[in-house]
């Protein structure tokens, strides 16, 4: 059923991890992701996909741990475990943004001046870009 096991993974804050177990069988199995024994669901931070890929869209430092699954059919289920480390990036200086305001990666936060689109504040807890 399990053809592939995803490899524990490593990157840096703000990098985009995916994970996957490749899977067979008749009928497709569908893959379940579980966190601290919760089972996930896509949220700002992850995207599930239908053929059971877990993706973090901008890794940070809290989403370290063992993420566990579950690939299930008809004929049964079969569990494992991925570890993922998200590890602090480093200072990165200061680039131009969008609008002609600059933003810059100021530990592990962005800041920047002015205000977004249609006046309302803009930021984002890691180096997204």
């Amino acid at each position: 059923m399990v053809t592939q096991r995803p490899a524990d993974t490593t990157a840096m804050e703000g990098e985009i991890v995916r994970v996957q177990p490749i899977v067979t069988g008749t009928p497709q199995p569908t893959v379940a992701w579980y966190y601290e024994g919760q089972l996930m669901a896509s949220d700002y931070a992850t995207e599930l996909s239908e053929d059971g890929t877990l993706t973090f869209v901008c890794v940070e430092t809290k989403h370290s741990g063992t993420y566990r699954y579950t690939v299930s059919n008809s004929a049964g289920s079969v569990q494992g475990q991925v570890k993922i480390v998200g590890e602090e990036g480093r200072e990165e200086g200061r680039e131009e943004g969008g609008g002609g305001r600059s933003k810059g990666w100021v530990g592990r936060k962005w800041s920047g001046e002015g205000e977004g689109e249609g006046g309302e504040g803009w930021g984002c807890s890691c180096r997204c870009y």
